[in-house]
Formats: C-alpha cells, structure tokens, sequence
C-alpha cells in the first residue's frame, strides 16, 4: 500500500511522518520519504531523514541521507548519513561524517554507537573528542 501527501503512520509510542509512504504488511516494513521524521513519543526521541525505513515488530529503524537525532528534549544529540535505531535496548548507530553531542562533549568518528539510555558511546575511525573547558 502507498499514501502520499502529509503521510503519518501510528505504531504503539512510534509516530512516523512524511511526504510519502509506502507499507508492506508481509514485512511489516514502512517506508517513508521526504520531510521524514520518526518519533518515540515515549522515549522522547525524534529523527529526521530523507529516508525512513521502519520494521514494525521488532522496533528497529534505519534512516538515510542528512541524519539528524534528538533524544530525551536534546540530552544527546546526533547527526550523519545514516542512522539505525534500536529501541528494544535503546541503541542507535550513526554512520558516515557522524556527530553525537552527550552531556556538552562533542564526538566525531566514522561511526558512533550511543547507549542512549547510558549516555555513553563508543566512536570508531578517525575519532575526535571534544570536552569544552569550564570558564
């Protein structure tokens, strides 16, 4: 099934939104394209993508193409080329010129991992950190 024009997609605390959407009940796969934006209304958790690709039963998300996250009202926030999105255990994995900003320290890698529940990531390829010094 397709829709377009202002699409929104409803799933438990999951709300996902955009200019085109296309489901596939033998999957459970929806995927969304243009202004896409995903959200964890429970967890407090918004991504915006050009693409969205998301797998219903087991809660997991894939996002491609200028990647943005913001978790928790900005507690940790992110960006890259692609992102996947974990829920069962709060993980999401940023790729590709990837940025994760956790508790005012700055990381940029090739890919990062964020516990998101943990505040805490693992950053891997052409790592660098920054802490900003308190005045």
């Amino acid at each position: 099934a397709t829709a377009s024009g202002n699409v929104q997609v409803l799933f438990k605390s999951f709300r996902i939104t955009g200019d085109y959407a296309q489901y596939d009940e033998g999957g459970a796969v929806v995927v969304i394209r243009g202004n896409a934006k995903f959200e964890d209304t429970r967890e407090g958790s918004v991504f915006v993508a050009d693409k969205i690709v998301f797998l219903l039963e087991k809660e997991e998300m894939e996002a491609e193409g200028g990647v943005s996250l913001r978790y928790k009202g900005g507690e940790v926030l992110a960006s890259g080329d692609k992102l996947s999105y974990f829920s069962g255990d709060k993980r999401a994995i940023v790729e590709g010129d990837a940025c994760v900003e956790v508790a005012g320290k700055m990381f940029q890698a090739k890919v990062i991992t964020i516990f998101l529940d943990e505040e805490r990531v693992v950053a891997e390829g052409g790592t660098r950190t920054i802490i900003p010094r308190d005045e």
